[in-house]
């Protein structure tokens, strides 16, 4: 039997542990690793593509205290030279399991979107992780 939690995924922005009030974590690489080509003729080639880079969207409420840690790390990158002090080390981790996945530079990409309403709603941040090492394992 396995068991997966949520709360047992380590998520660390510039050294800030944010493991409480997650509510998603989703990696997408922004190219595919090997393209295949086949030729008129059936025969088949394959490339590698040396683009590991990866868009990491954390998810979590709008009364969320991760929102003001990754507000305080844009700001940082964004009344620095070039945005370079914005540049930080990424790493998420199962703990119960080996799925692990970390970058020494990622940047917040922007803003969440910010709607007001009725009720409360969730923040979707968005994060560029240049270069990350990545194992997918199982728990």
């Amino acid at each position: 039997m396995y068991v997966y939690s949520l709360k047992e995924v380590s998520l660390i922005v510039g050294g800030l542990p944010l493991e409480e009030q997650i509510g998603s974590i989703t990696i997408t690489p922004q190219a595919k690793r090997i393209v295949p080509k086949v030729g008129v003729d059936g025969t088949v080639t394959i490339s590698v593509n040396e683009d590991k880079s990866c868009i990491v969207k954390v998810t979590c409420m709008q009364s969320s205290q991760v929102n003001a840690a990754l507000s305080g790390i844009l700001k940082v990158a964004e009344n620095s030279p070039a945005g370079t002090l914005g540049i930080v080390p990424l790493m998420i981790r199962d703990r119960q399991g080996i799925t692990t996945f970390a970058a020494l530079n990622a940047v917040i990409m922007g803003w969440p979107e910010q709607k007001f309403e009725a009720e409360a709603g969730d923040r979707e941040w968005e994060i560029f992780a240049a270069d990350p090492e990545t194992f997918v394992g199982g728990n």
